[in-house]
């Protein structure tokens, strides 16, 4: 199989329709797997990878790391960089394929009719998600939707410049009453009728990668807006 990477490395610096195609199987992912009864219950980034075989056709060295323009470069132990690659980027090399993994924490039912509530305070948004408890129990599929939500704010709307398109749709995944949050199909029909609404330009629009004094500045800016 090939050597997967973290689904934002590299990251989206090229334009939004790569974002958007990225989006778009996640949430696809998710209905399949609602759709045989798993609950997934730690979708963060991390447990997102790319198949990096169009962006990298030579292959890559699993400690490769990616730099803001593109450029490839093994990091050897001793913190120098060298033999830089020139990498496709998600657009040139065509569609990407995204995967769900680690199921580790994930829960299965014998049908939709046995499906049930449960506990526990694992996964990686756990301190973000306001059901999740060890003695309470929730709706594990209704986790899997927030924290998609999670995913989305952390680790993309705060570090990257020409999302905001898809702050509302973000904001209706976090819903702090889970029995107000869509389920992974309503959530797919949300995002894809979003994205009927947008243009070739939209999709062809920039989007870049913030530095750190410019995230933070991004996610005060927002908050303040009562956005995110």
């Amino acid at each position: 199989m090939p050597r997967m990477r973290r689904c934002d490395y590299p990251p989206f610096f090229t334009r939004v329709g790569e974002f958007t195609e990225f989006v778009l199987q996640v949430l696809e992912g998710l209905v399949f797997l609602h759709g045989k009864n798993i609950a997934h219950h730690d979708i963060c980034a991390k447990n997102l990878v790319v198949d990096p075989s169009r962006m990298i056709p030579d292959g890559s060295h699993f400690m490769w790391f990616m730099t803001a323009n593109g450029v490839d470069h093994l990091r050897d132990y001793t913190g120098n960089d060298s033999d830089p690659h020139i990498m496709k980027s998600r657009t040139e090399a065509g569609p990407m394929r995204y995967y769900h993994i680690d199921f580790g924490l994930s829960v299965h039912f014998p049908s939709f009719e046995a499906r049930g509530l449960g506990t526990g305070e694992d996964g990686r948004y756990r301190k973000h998600i306001p059901e999740i408890s060890e003695t309470v129990p929730y709706d594990p599929f209704k986790v899997d939707v927030r924290s998609v939500g999670e995913m989305l704010r952390r680790e993309f709307l705060w570090h990257y410049k020409g999302l905001d398109f898809i702050v509302p749709f973000v904001k209706t995944l976090r819903r702090r009453n889970p029995s107000k949050r869509p389920d992974a199909v309503e959530a797919l029909g949300r995002f894809r009728r979003l994205l009927s609404w947008m243009s070739e330009k939209d999709l062809a629009a920039p989007v870049s990668e913030s530095y750190s004094y410019e995230w933070k500045k991004r996610r005060a800016a927002l908050f303040i807006k009562g956005l995110l």
